[in-house]
């Protein structure tokens, strides 16, 4: 009885480990190719997030643990 258990038990933790947020990566570039310094408006009107992020000097931008949705994004 100790082992089935163990066996469910053991069965159940991959379903801890399941996250409900995701994670978004975007690179601005202007016209010669290269990264633009900028502000990123993102929002999602389903769950009410809204953040205004900068990328960096090369134009990259992670936005890490970001709840499921449609989102909108602007870019300035």
């Amino acid at each position: 009885m100790r082992v089935i258990a163990a066996i469910v038990f053991l069965g159940c933790l991959p379903i801890l480990c399941q996250s409900n947020s995701g994670e978004l990566r975007i690179q601005v570039t202007g016209p010669s190719g290269f990264g633009v310094r900028t502000t990123v408006h993102i929002t999602c009107s389903a769950n009410q997030y809204r953040k205004d992020l900068s990328t960096n000097d090369l134009g990259y931008l992670d936005i890490q643990s970001l709840p499921y949705g449609v989102y909108q994004l602007e870019i300035e």
